[in-house]
């Protein structure tokens, strides 16, 4: 899974981001075909910012607003280099100044149940009212 379609390096909070987060999955034994043609295979985003220890950890729940916070996996035609489908986050907005990074997770729900199976993050964007 990979970022195709950044945010921009700076954003004003609370204000919606010009671009179009998206991402793309590959075909891997980690998500066969199988889940993303019967929709078991969600993308999740929220923001993420960077703790005490240096490490990235998820802020409050209504740090990121917008229009679309999880979406299904759509199928790609062209299977070309393997992308099997994208998810894409339209006006995404964050409402904590400071530095800061989107997370996408990949979610495999069977049974009821969602497992994260694997994340990605954006680059860094700086939330400032400059």
């Amino acid at each position: 899974m990979e970022v195709t379609a950044q945010p921009p390096g700076t954003a004003r909070p609370g204000q919606p981001i010009r671009t179009t987060v998206t991402i793309r999955l590959r075909r891997s034994r980690g998500a066969p075909d199988s889940d993303l043609e019967d929709g078991r295979l969600l993308a999740v985003a929220t923001v993420v910012a960077r703790g005490a220890d240096g490490a990235y950890v998820p802020v409050g729940p209504d740090a990121l607003t917008g229009p679309r916070l999880f979406d299904s996996f759509h199928p790609i035609e062209n299977d070309a280099d393997d992308v099997v489908g994208y998810a894409y986050f339209p006006d995404l907005s964050i409402g904590q100044e400071g530095m800061c990074k989107i997370r996408i997770a990949l979610i495999r729900v069977t049974s009821g149940q969602g497992e994260t199976t694997e994340i990605v993050d954006t680059r860094s964007i700086i939330v400032g009212r400059n």
